[in-house]
């Protein structure tokens, strides 16, 4: 017979190459930062008896009294109106125009206005007006010498100039003193 051959062993499987590592997806970049908003100025309350007077378009940055078209005026601590103290405000003439630059976004005007106590009369009388861009938003009607002070609450959301007009309505027509008592100026 014939002899058998010898087993042979099995031979051994080439080895399988190492799958490539599937590709990573890049990551995705980082997303830019948000740009920083303008920083907005601090609120602030403005009494009108102490703003600088100035000129429009010179570059201020808080609300000015315009020094062109404006009327005299005096401010003042403790005016009375009405037998009334008040803790500030501004006296003027029966026949006056204060304009005011706001020279910065602006919520609120307020005030408390009348015939000023210090009138030698009780016989003056005047009318108030408040004008925003040079439109007529507030009026306060006739105020006599001696009634209680006319409270003045105006928005100024997206106004520019501010006008203040006091009309004399009495007999003794401009020499009546009035006041713009406890006014101010909220501005962001």
């Amino acid at each position: 017979p014939e002899p058998e051959p010898e087993p042979q062993p099995e031979p051994e499987p080439e080895p399988q190459p190492e799958p490539e590592p599937e590709p990573q997806p890049e990551p995705e970049p980082e997303p830019e930062p948000e740009p920083e908003p303008e920083p907005q100025p601090e609120p602030r309350t403005y009494q009108l008896r102490h703003l600088l007077p100035g000129f429009p378009g010179t570059g201020a940055d808080e609300p000015r009294l315009r020094l062109l078209g404006g009327s005299a005026f005096l401010p003042r601590s403790q005016p009375s109106i009405g037998g009334v103290p008040h803790a500030h405000g501004i006296t003027v003439s029966a026949s006056s125009t204060m304009i005011i630059d706001l020279n910065r976004p602006c919520s609120t005007l307020r005030a408390r206005v009348g015939v000023d106590d210090t009138a030698p009369t009780d016989r003056g009388a005047a009318e108030f007006r408040v004008l925003v861009d040079g439109i007529p938003v507030w009026g306060s009607g006739t105020v006599t010498a001696g009634a209680a002070a006319v409270p003045v609450a105006v928005d100024l959301t997206g106004v520019d100039t501010v006008r203040l007009e006091a009309r004399p309505r009495g007999p003794f027509g401009a020499l009546t003193p009035v006041t713009w008592a406890d006014s101010e100026l909220d501005c962001g």
